[in-house]
């Protein structure tokens, strides 16, 4: 028997870590500070799924639109990878971004931007 074929539509996202140490407060009354170490951007979303499935031998077609940035993400984290049929570049929508702050052991926190009008073009 051959590869699974899967295809995956979805939205897709651009994961953002941050590597940071826990330092020491900061001036405002429990405010945790982070000094940054390292920021890693990753496509997420379906788009993570699809490199997932990839890499457990299937044959994987993507739908999903996808602005500069996951594009960008795409390109640069998923070339070599057999995803086929994913929509490229809009340049009227935009992305939810997700960033997690990992502190070396755990996430020390998540911060979600996810825009009002993901998937529309401007004006709608």
């Amino acid at each position: 028997m051959g590869s699974p074929r899967i295809l995956i539509v979805g939205d897709a996202m651009l994961d953002r870590w941050i590597i940071a140490k826990r330092g020491k407060d900061a001036p405002e009354p429990r405010v945790a500070k982070f000094d940054v170490e390292d920021t890693l951007l990753r496509p997420g979303g379906a788009v993570n799924v699809a490199r997932q499935l990839v890499h457990h031998d299937c044959d994987v077609g993507l739908v999903a639109i996808m602005d500069e940035d996951v594009t960008s993400a795409v390109h640069k984290y998923c070339d070599g990878l057999t995803i086929s049929n994913y929509v490229d570049y809009d340049s009227d929508v935009a992305c939810p971004r997700k960033t997690r702050v990992w502190d070396g052991e755990r996430i020390a926190f998540r911060l979600d931007d996810e825009l009002p009008n993901y998937g529309l073009p401007d004006g709608e």
